[in-house]
């Protein structure tokens, strides 16, 4: 995919639809995985793309964009199979490690699809200290932070300790924001 690197690729494969999908599984852990990065860094763009869950524990698994990250921290959106979603900041802690604050707790939206095999499209517009939020199509939730201005996004899948994770990507789109 011109523009991305694909990144454990031991647990992906391309799937040529149609849709044609981005399908991957990963074991239980504690930090994200990582399916495709950005070869660029962006400040402001259109983000989005389709997510289905197609195995798992409902109850723990979610996926979504890292956006503006770099090895400093960014921002997370994410969408899980329970119908909600959340957003936050990674930053580092005193020892330098990274860890996630919650700039919003999970939320049930009604837009959101539930469950496993079910499509939802998340949608994040980055335009210089704002973003919004779109889920299937509908604004979900809009803010202001300047904490990071730009880094690379990041397809970004979330495990738990607890349950492993099957999830499918379709529809990457990446724009510029409109002046």
């Amino acid at each position: 995919m011109p523009g991305w690197e694909a990144l454990n690729l031991d647990k992906l494969n391309f799937y040529k639809g149609p849709p044609s999908e981005l399908r991957g599984r990963f074991t239980p852990q504690v930090n994200s995985y990582y399916a495709l990065r950005s070869s660029g860094l962006f400040d402001n763009f259109d983000a989005s793309v389709n997510i289905k869950y197609t195995e798992g524990d409902k109850e723990w698994i979610r996926a979504g964009f890292y956006a503006r990250f770099t090895d400093d921290g960014g921002y997370a959106f994410l969408v899980s199979a329970q119908a909600s979603y959340t957003f936050g900041v990674f930053v580092k802690d005193a020892k330098g490690e990274l860890i996630f604050q919650k700039i919003m707790a999970w939320a049930y939206h009604n837009a959101l699809r539930s469950g496993l095999n079910e499509v939802n499209r998340l949608r994040v517009i980055c335009n210089e200290d704002s973003f919004r939020v779109y889920l299937n199509g509908v604004l979900a939730t809009s803010f202001k932070d300047s904490r990071f201005s730009m880094g690379k996004l990041y397809l970004a899948v979330e495990p738990s300790e607890k349950s492993a994770i099957g999830v499918a990507f379709s529809d990457l789109q990446l724009r510029e924001v409109p002046t």
